[in-house]
């Protein structure tokens, strides 16, 4: 029997005792014209993290993960009858967060507790080391850096900016998997973003520099989760 079948029950409990509060905090909002306030906040709502919890077992990360799920069902199924019966003024939404906070909890788990599918074997260290040499990937992987910074910072006019800008994002998040620095060169393609947009702000309109801004920033949090999400699971 997993270990974490007991936590499971116990945080269940105060779970719905958590949606018991929020019926009665509801209950105490009802204005004098017996209509509900609009505030949603439920305390309820923090079953949310309970994938969370798998990661304080992970020598069975998967099966934990999965007995998580039943913390965050009964919950969201208790918040559906209360919201029927009108004991609560919104029907759940725990059921729509579910996915990012299970990706999340994935994410955390191959950075910090898992051993990479594309981790060196002692077999690959040992021929690394046979000999001494200087490795030339970082001198292709920085100039590179520095020809999509210069395509993204250079250009004066708004459709080449944004343009230049979408060549930046994927570049700065996909060259550093070429690194023995992986981190470090991710840092520097986050400040070599940030120096292009605020070129963008004093080339462009002030309307266009906003739209750049919005835009890389969508694009550059996608990008950057992604590959991060990719170096957890090879490395």
């Amino acid at each position: 029997m997993p270990e974490i079948l007991l936590p499971i029950g116990l945080i269940t409990i105060l779970a719905v005792l958590a949606v018991a509060i929020d019926c009665y905090v509801t209950g105490r909002k009802t204005d004098d014209s017996g209509t509900r306030s609009a505030n949603s906040d439920r305390l309820s709502d923090l079953a949310l993290f309970a994938p969370f919890l798998a990661l304080f077992y992970t020598e069975n990360f998967w099966t934990s993960l999965a007995c998580t799920l039943s913390i965050i069902l009964i919950t969201a199924t208790s918040q559906w009858f209360c919201h029927r019966k009108g004991w609560l003024n919104a029907p759940s939404e725990l059921i729509t967060l579910v996915p990012g906070s299970i990706l999340l909890t994935v994410v955390i788990y191959f950075i910090f507790f898992h051993d990479g599918f594309a981790e060196a074997t002692p077999h690959d260290l040992v021929e690394a080391n046979d000999g001494e040499h200087t490795s030339w990937t970082g001198y292709w992987v920085s100039a590179l850096y520095f020809i999509c910074f210069l395509l993204a910072a250079v250009p004066k006019k708004s459709d080449a900016t944004f343009l230049s800008l979408l060549l930046l994002i994927p570049a700065i998040t996909i060259l550093p998997f070429f690194t023995g620095h992986y981190f470090w060169f991710m840092l520097l393609g986050l400040l070599l973003l940030l120096i292009s947009v605020h070129r963008g702000f004093k080339n462009l309109e002030t309307g266009s520099g906003g739209a750049l801004s919005a835009v890389g920033g969508y694009f550059y949090m996608l990008a950057a989760f992604a590959s991060i999400a990719v170096y957890a699971i090879l490395y």
